[in-house]
């Protein structure tokens, strides 16, 4: 009889720490998930820009003989 009680408060710990694992785990998710939010509103941002600084570019280049805007030149 002793022993299953030992068993069991054996286990009612291990039980303890699993959720106390658990809801650490679930912040961490929680905040790794608001991280990757973040980095994908401030992509977006950025592809934006990059979108309005091309058409700036293609705005202010001189167009060729052929009528087509020149490429910058690679660096």
């Amino acid at each position: 009889m002793e022993g299953l009680k030992r068993e069991r408060d054996g286990l009612a710990t291990v039980d303890q720490r699993y959720q106390a694992q658990l809801q650490r785990l679930e912040a961490q998710a929680e905040r790794l998930q608001t991280r990757i939010d973040n980095l994908e509103d401030e992509r977006a941002r950025l592809t934006q820009e990059l979108m309005s600084l091309y058409r700036r570019l293609a705005d202010t280049t001189p167009a060729s003989s052929d009528g087509k805007p020149n490429a910058p030149e690679s660096r």
